[in-house]
């Protein structure tokens, strides 16, 4: 089910690291608000060392919740 259909309106979305995003959506909850999470996957490679990185980008996305009319 998408948000919309279970009376969520997206009211910011928000950058956040991978440390900070479990308080981030703990304390966001405990303010009646709700909380999903889009990842993203960046893949980089660095030549002088020869290697592939692949970096988690979150972004968390804050509902609320409809009134009923």
């Amino acid at each position: 089910m998408t948000p919309k259909e279970l009376g969520l309106k997206l009211i910011d979305a928000i950058s956040v690291s991978a440390n900070e995003l479990p308080a981030k959506i703990e304390c966001l909850n405990s303010l009646g608000y709700r909380t999903d999470v889009s990842t993203t996957f960046k893949k980089e490679y660095i030549q002088f060392v020869d290697e592939e990185f692949v970096e988690a980008e979150y972004t968390l996305l804050i509902y609320k919740e409809k009134p009923n009319d």
